[in-house]
């Protein structure tokens, strides 16, 4: 595998097919409607069973009702310098694609690191849009991968709330899972998947989201977080302490929301 993409990297010469990723209009600057990523079918196949089907199998000639006009040659394109075919994608965001092309030649992606709360917050969710990307193209390696950044993450953030329980870390910690819920379950249907199962066992560690009128509400509109959630309840079988402790802490905080000058 490591000789595998020693021997290539994108846009490097002997590429033998291009994606042509067409952007949503909101991701780029005015007048960049596409990229074109220069790759190998040898990669693309070893990495995603989803390119592999396109490029290899019967799929090859119905991919033009798939994702957009189909593989084409390459001559048809302006720009094409190699006898190669062109493959075309529509309403990709870029960050997820630059990301699924890196891990696929480098084996890892790396974002910009984080240099405050709210770009925690922001990188957990670029993760989950990662993973889902993954799950689109079959890429099972690239959602391992995203699953152990998102578990990662919320893990440090979850640290650093404990440690600091009255500053603004508890915040961002209840942001970031609730902020990865809605970016997750926003279209899932399918329960039990990895990043389900990391994002569940926060968000019944966090007190302040559990408390949270908000977070009873995501649970009557998304039924898929709401099972993930039981399903690790179900799994971890928190003690009676456990349990108590939650209740107290919740209820405590009940209190603290009521008006000081409410009448008895």
């Amino acid at each position: 595998m490591g000789e595998l993409h020693a021997q290539f990297s994108p846009d490097a010469e002997f590429s033998d097919v291009v994606i042509r990723v067409h952007h949503p209009p909101i991701t780029l600057p005015e007048g960049t409607l596409f990229t074109d990523y220069r790759l190998h079918c040898v990669i693309l196949s070893r990495h995603s069973r989803f390119f592999q089907r396109i490029l290899t199998g019967p799929c090859r000639t119905a991919f033009q009702g798939c994702c957009g006009r189909g593989p084409r040659p390459a001559h048809d394109l302006k720009d094409a310098t190699t006898p190669t075919n062109v493959i075309e994608i529509h309403e990709e965001k870029p960050v997820y694609f630059d990301a699924m092309i890196q891990h696929m030649y480098e084996g890892s992606y790396k974002l910009c690191e984080a240099q405050s709360g709210a770009e925690e917050i922001q990188t957990v969710v670029t993760h989950v849009g990662i993973y889902k990307t993954a799950q689109k193209y079959d890429n099972i390696g690239l959602q391992s991968f995203s699953v152990q950044a998102v578990t990662e993450l919320l893990a440090e953030l979850a640290s650093s709330s404990k440690a600091n329980p009255y500053a603004s870390d508890c915040v961002y910690e209840m942001v970031a899972i609730k902020a990865a819920c809605e970016k997750f379950y926003n279209m899932a249907t399918k329960t039990k998947s990895a990043m389900g199962r990391v994002i569940a066992s926060p968000c019944c560690a966090c007190d302040d989201l559990v408390g949270a009128l908000e977070f009873e509400e995501m649970l009557k509109e998304k039924p898929t977080l709401a099972v993930d959630i039981l399903l690790h309840i179900n799994t971890t079988k928190p003690s009676c302490q456990e349990i108590q402790r939650r209740f107290k802490a919740v209820t405590v905080r009940e209190v603290l929301k009521e008006p000081l000058s409410r009448k008895i």
